[in-house]
């Protein structure tokens, strides 16, 4: 396939996300959407990938991907994503200090990431501080609006390309409210075991921002997916799993209370 470029800032969400597979030691396997988040403390960068607590718990071995790069002058990639493992990986993990928040973050150590930069030609394109809608960036919006979110349902996507499922709906609760005063809210979109991780955004095509950083439009980051409702039906003895137009997702903000934790992280393992 042609090289390809990114031409407006949803086709720019595609390099974000990554299917994340997580192996046990005893062969038991499961999938999980992450995407890719830059923290920023004192002008050095780490980056990181944003998933809930449950898809990182109880591995002992995972393998993400990163799209490779043909001109990130001209925003040029190819449809190949440069797969990799990372083993007991869960000394890299950083987890929300709130148990009821379930938010993580696998840290990309730069001496693991650097070498496969340079030696496949990849570029992370990743969430950054600017593009997080935090409680009072929301205020400028309606309680309630499109969203529009990626991912991988059932190991689920476009093999041949290396591209994600994008799905469109709505919120179902202000992510402004916050509900039941806890830091989620809930969303009108299918939701299927693999779509946990997977990132949240508000779709609004009058309200693109540009950030500060490059003074591109970016979507706005409202929420992380962590959970659907579902109910199990048995039927002739086969238990069949029917699941509901609807989700919770994690507020946003909460990405930035990782921060500290993953750079004390950084240090203590230089």
């Amino acid at each position: 396939m042609e090289p390809f470029a990114i031409r407006g800032p949803i086709d720019e969400l595609m390099f974000l996300t990554t299917l994340i597979k997580v192996e046990q030691d005893n062969g038991k396997n499961w999938t999980g959407t992450g995407f890719y988040h830059k923290f920023e403390k004192n002008d050095f960068p780490l980056y990181c990938v944003i998933s809930n607590k449950h898809v990182f718990n109880d591995g002992d071995s995972c393998e993400i991907g990163i799209r490779q790069c043909v001109s990130e002058k001209e925003r040029m990639f190819s449809n190949k994503v440069v797969n990799f493992g990372i083993e007991n990986y869960s000394q890299f993990i950083v987890n929300h200090p709130d148990d009821k928040i379930d938010i993580a973050c696998l840290v990309l150590m730069p001496d693991l990431l650097e070498p496969i930069i340079e030696k496949e030609k990849i570029s992370i394109w990743g969430t950054e501080k600017s593009t997080i809608a935090s409680q009072d960036r929301l205020r400028d919006f309606s309680l309630f609006f499109n969203i529009i979110t990626l991912g991988y349902p059932l190991g689920i996507y476009d093999k041949n390309n290396n591209v994600p499922i994008y799905r469109k709906g709505f919120t179902s609760t202000s992510p402004v409210l916050s509900y039941r005063s806890e830091k989620h809210f809930y969303i009108d979109i299918p939701i299927f075991p693999g779509c946990s991780g997977s990132p949240v955004f508000l779709f609004d095509k009058d309200h693109i921002p540009k950030t500060d950083v490059d003074n591109r439009h970016r979507m706005l980051l409202i929420g992380v997916i962590s959970q659907t409702f579902s109910k199990q039906n048995i039927i002739d003895e086969t238990t069949l799993c029917e699941y509901y137009d609807l989700g919770i997702a994690v507020s946003a903000e909460t990405i930035f209370d990782l921060e500290n934790d993953v750079y004390d992280l950084f240090n203590n393992m230089k």
